[in-house]
């Protein structure tokens, strides 16, 4: 579903989004995705320990008076968000699971199909595994696809159709699309998962995979590898046209005409860039004092142009009266993902697949998305979306 654990617990209080689980500062309480309060951390837990409520994330509900949650941990939103998308996924539109058996400790190639491979994770945690995690995320729809983490509660995510553990070991065995991907792991301590404590590792391993497993276990708070196993551009890509069943026609005997001397006469310019130029009528938007106005009020005052039309879905409904006609996107402008990576506006509409959850994700202001464009959305005005046609 893609939720993730607070913040604080891999101590990292500025990354986006509101899918994450909410501990209270006082140290109270905790949701579900939050681990166990600790001090030390970003989010300045008051004291060590803290009780899990059986809830999810939200400022829209209270526990002993207090909000279980706040804009920007927000997971019972998450969940209503995807869900239509979860309702629909498949075996054939993303991760096949399999039991882990005999035949996952050595699977033969070809077992997960003609379009997937199998990929094997293994995880041996140290004498505290409550503190480690680890992460797959696809790269090209920057999607979270396996959350696991260590064994302390109902903290064990997964499940038994994908997931074996033995004591303090897991091992995981799915079957993907052929694309790149980042394992991640991450422990709360900072000491990895070996050799201070125990003698951890991890070890990854593809079908077709060329040289040694992907090891380690000596890392501080957290540790990445891509597993380069395919691209982006090809997923789901048909590279050349059907053939036609019935043959083309037989040329022609005679020639053409000899081209004319002289060109022709000039064609009218055109602009292959522009969209039509004029303002949305039924657009309305929120100013700062919460009322509500339409493209025409820009108009009024220089301030208020200059103040409004600077942001993404105000400027691409209110072409004429911001002065926006061509509704492009800006072209040296770069933003960080999630998972860290650097991309450009174009990103966001690179996989038509996952164009409303890049947009979603990316192009509004988590405290307010109905109504504020993030600085994204501001700077990709054409790819996320808000250029009306």
């Amino acid at each position: 579903m893609g939720l993730s654990h607070d913040r604080g617990a891999i101590n990292n209080c500025d990354l986006n989004g509101y899918h994450f689980g909410y501990r209270d500062p006082s140290g109270s309480f905790r949701t579900i995705m939050a681990y166990n309060c600790r001090v030390g951390q970003c989010d300045n837990i008051q004291k060590n320990g803290c009780s899990r409520i059986q809830r999810f994330s939200t400022p829209d509900r209270t526990f002993a008076g207090k909000p279980i949650g706040t804009s920007r941990e927000n997971a019972a939103r998450w969940l209503n968000d995807v869900a239509s998308e979860v309702s629909n996924y498949s075996c054939d539109d993303g991760v096949c699971s399999y039991t882990y058996n005999d035949t996952c400790n050595n699977p033969s190639d070809g077992v997960c199909g003609e379009d997937k491979i199998w990929l094997k994770v293994d995880v041996q945690l140290d004498n505290y595994e409550q503190e480690t995690s680890w992460t797959l995320t696809d790269t090209c729809s920057d999607e979270i696809i396996i959350n696991m983490a260590g064994n302390e509660g109902d903290d064990k995510l997964g499940t038994k159709e994908y997931n074996h553990r033995t004591y303090s070991q897991q091992k995981t065995f799915i079957c993907v699309e052929k694309k790149p991907y980042i394992f991640t792991i991450y422990d709360t301590f900072g000491d990895g998962i070996c050799c201070r404590y125990g003698n951890g590792y991890y070890s990854i391993e593809y079908e077709g995979m060329t040289g040694n497993a992907i090891t380690g276990g000596s890392f501080k708070n957290k540790e990445e590898h891509i597993i380069d196993i395919g691209s982006c551009l090809l997923t789901n890509v048909r590279l050349t046209p059907a053939p036609t069943r019935t043959p083309s026609n037989s040329p022609t005997i005679n020639p053409t005409k000899i081209p004319t001397r002289s060109p022709v006469s000039n064609p009218p310019a055109t602009n292959l860039l522009s969209t039509p130029c004029f303002d949305d009528r039924e657009f309305t938007f929120k100013i700062d004092n919460g009322t509500t106005q339409k493209c025409e009020w820009l108009t009024m005052n220089a301030n208020q142009k200059d103040n409004y039309c600077s942001r993404g879905h105000i400027k691409g409904a209110c072409k004429t009266s911001c002065e926006f006609c061509n509704c492009t996107d800006d072209l040296t402008y770069n933003f960080r993902l999630n998972i860290g990576r650097m991309v450009s506006c174009a990103w966001l509409v690179t996989n038509s697949n996952n164009v409303n959850v890049r947009r979603k994700r990316y192009c509004f202001d988590s405290d307010d998305p109905e109504s504020a464009s993030s600085d994204v959305g501001n700077s990709c005005i054409h790819s996320c979306g808000f250029c009306t046609d």
